[in-house]
């Protein structure tokens, strides 16, 4: 087994198992009703991704939350969709018959290849596949079935499922399959629960047995003696005593044994962050990752919308350092209005500083919006994605166009 995060559970164990959709053979009596139907189940599931990444990006950070953005543009790969619709226009299947091939068929693909993040991706097209099924059956997704706090023991835990559980009620995650390069790994880190991976030995009557989830020593208890579980709520509770002892040095200078001064900062996405950057005792914001208000809208957010936000963050912090980075759109970070192309090789693409230089117009009303936040506390730009100095001097220039004119408008 392998720990995907640290920390200890100790609690009843839940067994997790999915519903999967039954799909039959059977002849479509009518073709174009049955590819109106896909077409529409296709639009109601790209939609739920949206609904997920906004939903993810405060909880989990814009990079885990790209991974609902990814699964959204693969809804619009055509390598994808077209065998499909073939099977529904030439084959005279159903719908649902269709999409179980289809999705069937990329997967299996994709566990075939070597890199294992690739491999990775097939859990992303059973997960959107059961999601289609749902959405043409007119199923909704089941509720929680525990209303007690548990630790979740599951052979295999999609993303989806993940993001609609109520975190509230999860102590800790145990998953059979899955690897530490599955998106459910990496939600999970986001999240910061503890989990564990690779446990292959799943038993279902676990469920309802008293567990402990031990995060650094990468196993689980199940039905643990008297003495074990007074040894793992010790080191529980030496755990959180060693938590508010590093809180109690939130006051304290950031300078070494030899008198060196470092300056310790946090990094954000957004101004909700900012409570526990103030709780940690951090010097300032190294890092404010502004694709998230971008990623988190269903519209480009406004020059009034952005600078409300950067001013709050820097209000907030001053007279602390916050670093804001540009918008850094693009490979899996995606935006539905804005025009942005599939690319064979996207994260050397049109991303970061080179979408912003092509949408100018965008990128502008970025920059104003943090020159007019300037104002209100100690601000830095960072410019994501640089390749050449010319994206350096060319930003610079449209920055200082930006100045220009809100000087001429006479705003601070």
């Amino acid at each position: 087994m392998t720990a995907l995060t640290e920390g200890i559970a100790i609690g009843r164990i839940h067994v997790h198992s999915r519903s999967v959709c039954e799909v039959s053979k059977s002849a479509a009596r009518d073709s174009a009703i049955e590819l109106t139907r896909f077409e529409e189940a296709l639009g109601r599931v790209r939609d739920e991704q949206r609904i997920l990444l906004e939903k993810t990006v405060p909880e989990a950070g814009p990079d885990a939350a790209a991974i609902f953005g990814a699964r959204e543009t693969l809804l619009l790969d055509e390598e994808l969709i077209a065998p499909c619709r073939e099977l529904i226009t030439a084959g005279k299947h159903t719908a649902e018959y269709a999409v179980k091939q289809g999705f069937d068929n990329a997967a299996e693909v994709l566990r075939a290849m070597d890199d294992p993040r690739i491999r990775a991706r097939s859990e992303d097209v059973t997960d959107l596949k059961e999601a289609m099924l749902k959405a043409l059956s007119g199923k909704v997704y089941d509720t929680v079935p525990w209303t007690r706090p548990c630790i979740l023991v599951a052979r295999e835990l999609m993303p989806s499922e993940l993001m609609r559980l109520d975190r509230s009620l999860l102590l800790g995650i145990v998953i059979g399959d899955q690897n530490d390069h599955s998106h459910t790994s990496i939600l999970i880190k986001g999240l910061g629960i503890p989990a564990i991976t690779g446990c292959g030995d799943i038993r279902e009557d676990w469920d309802g047995h008293t567990g402990i989830l031990d995060g650094p020593g990468a196993c689980l208890y199940v039905d643990p003696p008297g003495e074990l579980i007074e040894l793992y709520t010790r080191r529980q509770e030496e755990a959180h005593r060693e938590a508010a002892a590093l809180l109690e040095l939130t006051d304290m200078d950031d300078i070494t044994m030899d008198g060196t001064r470092v300056m310790v900062y946090a990094n954000i996405s957004g101004p909700g962050d900012i409570s526990a950057v103030c709780k940690s005792g951090a010097k300032g914001v190294g890092l404010f990752r502004s694709e998230a208000i971008y990623m988190g809208s269903r519209t480009e957010p406004t020059e009034d919308e952005q600078f409300d936000i950067y001013r709050r963050v820097l209000e907030a912090m001053a007279p602390a350092p916050v670093v804001i980075r540009t918008c850094d759109l693009g490979a899996d970070k995606r935006a539905d209005y804005m025009d942005m192309e599939r690319e064979e090789n996207p994260a050397l693409g049109c991303r970061g500083i080179r979408l912003c230089l092509t949408h100018r117009e965008l990128f502008k009303r970025q920059l104003r919006a943090l020159l007019r936040a300037s104002a209100y506390g100690e601000l830095s730009i960072l410019l994501p994605m640089i390749v050449s100095l010319s994206e350096v001097r060319e930003s610079k220039e449209l920055l200082n166009e930006c100045r220009d004119e809100l000087s001429a408008e006479k705003v601070p």
